[in-house]
């Protein structure tokens, strides 16, 4: 097969770009299917050790190189490195790339909920240690360590809060070229958004179709009951003429965010890309971003209703 090198969309980051859709892999995912991602658009690949990724996709993608298909500057990688709150170990050996011997982005990943996916958030919470300023420092230097070994070519935080991301750019050696959140139209963690827009940090929205329950999401039963009996994302479906998922995906773009989506079915892959053929109105945008969830309680709070 031929090399394809047709122009996908993609956003800035440090001098270069990122493709604007990725493929997270925290899934199972077969051979077959990642192909599809590959003729479909799809560049950008979300890794992780925790993940799992088999000698069957490995195989997948080093045949793509071997047949010419893409080469090495035409992906991009992304490896999370997970941190055990139970423990605080963090693990550097956990980067692990896909192909080669390096990484695009690495991101320091907080928490790690792998290690008992069937505990509820409140059995987990009371397993935590806290994080200390000193060791968030302590984690994020052994990021750094793996920049300047060029193991990754830029480095990023991963489920951190506002304070913490703080923090990290105000002490550290090298600061996140990228931060990557929970974010949906119901979950827009907007104050994260703002403190990474102010400090010229790309935002990187996981989880834009959101599970109903964090034990939901970690067992790979992703809910898209939230988005797609949503009355206002099928409205604005229907005057696009898209899915209630895909507007869900657009806004998170037109908010200049890198979105991973994860899902095992070939026809919600195709789906996925098929986000940039028409834009959302600066009125849709606005009706979007009052969806979150957030307003609904700074209103409660100020007595509006």
């Amino acid at each position: 097969m031929p090399r394809n090198t047709r122009a996908r969309p993609s956003l800035s980051l440090c001098g270069t770009s990122i493709p604007a859709m990725g493929l997270g892999l925290y899934r199972p995912i077969d051979t077959q299917t990642l192909s599809i991602a590959l003729k479909h658009g799809y560049r950008h690949f979300n890794t992780a050790f925790h993940y799992r990724i088999g000698e069957r996709q490995r195989g997948t993608i080093a045949k793509w190189f071997e047949d010419n298909i893409v080469q090495r500057d035409d992906l991009f990688f992304t490896a999370d490195i997970h941190v055990v709150l139970t423990t605080m170990a963090l693990d550097i050996a956990t980067v692990h790339p896909p192909y080669g011997d390096y990484v695009d982005l690495c991101l320091l990943h907080l928490p790690d909920y792998t290690k008992d996916i069937s505990s509820t958030e409140k059995k987990f919470e009371t397993q935590c240690l806290p994080v200390t300023d000193g060791i968030l420092m302590t984690w994020w230097k052994k990021v750094e360590e793996l920049h300047m070994a060029k193991k990754a070519r830029f480095i990023g935080l991963a489920n951190f809060s506002a304070e913490q991301i703080n923090f990290i750019l105000h002490n550290a050696e090298i600061k996140p070229s990228v931060v990557q959140i929970a974010f949906h139209p119901h979950f827009q963690n907007n104050d994260i958004i703002s403190l990474c827009e102010r400090n010229g940090i790309l935002v990187s929205a996981y989880q834009p179709i959101p599970a109903s329950t964090l034990v939901d999401f970690l067992n790979n039963t992703e809910n898209d009951v939230l988005i797609t009996q949503d009355p206002t994302l099928n409205v604005l479906a229907t005057c696009h003429n898209k899915t209630p998922l895909q507007i869900a995906l657009r806004y998170a773009y037109q908010r200049n965010m890198a979105v991973t989506t994860t899902t095992t079915s070939a026809e919600q892959l195709i789906q996925n890309m098929q986000i940039f053929d028409f834009t959302l109105t600066r009125e849709d945008m606005e009706t979007l971003r009052n969806l979150d969830n957030a307003n609904k309680v700074d209103d409660a709070n100020n007595g509006n209703t």
